[in-house]
This record gives C-alpha cells, sequence and structure tokens, in this order.
C-alpha cells in the first residue's frame, strides 16, 4: 500500500496558519491529490502586482470612514420609495459638493429582500429604478461610505439628508448605529507576499 503524506493549510484566513501533516492511505483519495498536485505545477505563477504603501497609505488616510444604519418607517407603506429617494438625494449632495468618492454604498434590508446599490450603479443611466416601488411600512437602510472630507463633513452631509427625509409626515427614522471617523495612515501587521 502506498502512503502519502500532505501538508495541509486551513483556508480560513481569520484564524492563525498553521499546517497540518496528513497521513492519505486510501488509494482513491490519493489519486486525486496528485491529480491537484500535478494540475498546480502546471499552473504558472501569477505575477506580483506592486503596491505603492506609502502612496496607498496617505490616500486611504485622507478618507472619512461613515457606518450608518438606518430604520425608515412609514405609515403610508412607501418607505421603500422613500430610501430610493434618499439615496439619490444623498448621493447627489456629495458630489455637488465635488468630495471625492472612495467608495458610497447603500445595504436595502425589507420584505426579505436584501438590494445592494453603490455610487457606480446609481449614476449608471442604464439601469432603470422601479417604476411602481414595492409597498413596504419599514426598510432598514446601511450607509457605506469612504468619502475625502473630514468626518464631521461627511456626517453633517447625511445629517441633513435625514432631517429632510424625517421632515414627510406619516416617516419616522430610528438611527440604529452610527459610526463616522478618519482611520489615519494604515500600518498593516501582516501582508501576504
Amino acid at each position: 500500500m502506498e502512503v502519502f503524506w500532505v501538508v495541509a493549510k486551513p483556508l480560513q484566513l481569520q484564524m492563525p496558519v498553521k499546517s497540518y501533516l496528513i497521513k492519505v492511505v486510501q488509494p482513491q483519495l490519493l489519486q486525486m491529490i496528485k491529480a491537484i498536485i500535478s494540475k498546480q505545477q502546471k499552473i504558472q505563477e501569477h505575477k506580483v502586482i506592486e503596491v505603492d504603501y506609502a502612496k496607498y497609505g496617505k490616500g486611504e488616510a485622507n478618507l472619512a470612514w461613515l457606518d450608518e444604519e438606518i430604520e425608515i418607517i412609514s405609515t403610508n407603506n412607501s418607505s421603500v420609495e422613500l430610501a430610493y429617494d434618499f439615496i439619490k438625494k444623498l448621493t447627489s449632495d456629495i458630489m455637488q459638493k465635488g468630495l471625492p468618492i472612495g467608495h458610497l454604498k447603500y445595504f436595502l434590508s425589507f420584505n426579505n429582500q436584501f438590494l445592494k446599490l453603490s455610487y457606480t450603479t446609481i449614476l449608471d443611466k442604464s439601469i432603470q429604478e422601479p417604476l411602481v416601488f414595492e409597498k413596504c411600512g419599514s426598510v432598514d437602510l446601511l450607509v457605506n461610505a469612504r468619502i475625502q472630507t473630514s468626518p464631521d463633513e461627511l456626517r453633517k452631509i447625511l445629517f441633513d439628508n435625514l432631517n429632510q427625509l424625517k421632515s414627510h409626515d406619516g416617516v419616522k427614522i430610528n438611527e440604529k448605529f452610527l459610526s463616522y471617523f478618519k482611520p489615519g495612515f494604515p500600518n498593516p501587521t501582516h501582508r501576504l507576499v
């Protein structure tokens, strides 16, 4: 019987990377492992992308980060439409101020549905928003923004838009979570090479 020793590493990066020595004695499993190793040896190495970490870090340190989860509640079941209007207005306000956008993403949750909208899809005129919005009394909306401005300015833009949304009759806003800050220059403890 042929015995083959395999070094295996866990795929989850959250855990410390450890190698395990596995003794393989089953012939079918052994054939499969040999085939995988053979294919991997034939694959050309990937080209390493050179990153100027000083330049990247400087850019990252200039961004204000904002994450906020809000619940939009409407008495006339127009929460989905109100959320879309809020997203368009907030995006428009950031753009009109000429603030460079690192990323700007919105996640909506309503009636067991989950939607993701991003700055790029909002600008894409070929993507049509629904002519008729689904009726819903409550929508959870997560705003995930990385914008080149101060955290206070970014929060003020969001706060002003929330106040406009609150001014509609029959609308209530619950701010469930808010975090806004400037992360500073990143100092990664690990880099994969």
